[in-house]
């Protein structure tokens, strides 16, 4: 019986954490950031990326993750 009690305890402390994190962090932009080569061969396909996940942020306007993004 002990160890139940003790794993619920621990998923029941685990859930109210990530909501209380997911609570919090819904009001602040969320800040995105890819690393891609800017230099050398395929400096011309990571611009490009960067470019497509632009206009991919236009069009779904500014959301991610269910929240505002710079």
């Amino acid at each position: 019986m002990k160890p139940m009690l003790s794993c619920l305890w621990a998923f029941g402390t685990g859930l109210l954490g990530w909501a209380w994190v997911g609570v919090g962090s819904a009001q602040e932009p969320v800040k995105i950031g890819v690393l891609l080569p800017y230099t050398g061969v395929i400096a011309v396909q990571a611009q490009d990326n960067t470019r497509g996940f632009e206009l991919y942020l236009k069009r779904v306007g500014g959301q991610a993750g269910g929240g505002p993004s710079r």
